[in-house]
């Protein structure tokens, strides 16, 4: 805290200690909101990718949406790109399923209420080494099943073949009967 937004400050340290990215660490910020809950993935060449949130609105109920920055060794901001603007992302689910895709990228996955009907379902989107998104806008769906709530996804990403497998916990719409469900993606 301490502009309009809340910030995140991310630091590089040499196996010594001593801050590489300056006394004050590469700033991560944005006029539209408060950035929060940030994850780190290493990329390629020692890069680093940064899942994060820029959440608008009240604290237990925001307007969340998703994006991957990458930064270069030096603290560079390679680019910064749209995960997911479609809401739906609720104040209790901060942490991801986010996974090297073998190229310099990511893939990312998490569960949503996006068209506000009480139903969580699961998505999965991935950003390559260049930053481009290779699923569809907000990620993809991973399932037609969408009567139930999806929660927890857990991925397993196989870089060689291409292929991403997402296990979840699924319910039934009231919670009260429960299983594990899974989709392989390409």
């Amino acid at each position: 805290s301490g502009g309009a937004n809340d910030q995140i400050i991310i630091h590089r340290l040499s196996a010594s200690g001593m801050k590489l990215w300056g006394e004050n660490g590469v700033v991560l910020s944005s006029g539209a909101g408060d950035c929060s809950w940030p994850q780190l993935l290493e990329s390629d060449n020692g890069d680093v990718l940064v899942k994060y949130f820029v959440d608008s609105g009240p604290y237990w109920a925001p307007t969340r949406h998703v994006y991957l920055a990458r930064y270069n060794t030096e603290g560079v901001l390679q680019w910064n790109t749209t995960v997911s603007d479609a809401g739906g992302v609720s104040a209790w689910n901060q942490l991801f399923a986010f996974e090297p895709d073998g190229t310099g990228g990511a893939v990312l996955s998490w569960y949503d209420d996006r068209n506000n009907d009480t139903v969580n379902e699961i998505y999965m989107a991935r950003i390559n080494g260049s930053g481009t998104a290779t699923t569809v806008a907000n990620g993809a769906l991973i399932t037609g099943n969408t009567g139930h709530q999806q929660y927890y996804p857990v991925m397993c990403v196989n870089q060689a073949a291409e292929r991403v497998y997402i296990f979840y916990k699924e319910t039934g719409a009231d919670q009260n009967s429960y299983g594990i469900g899974r989709q392989m993606l390409d």
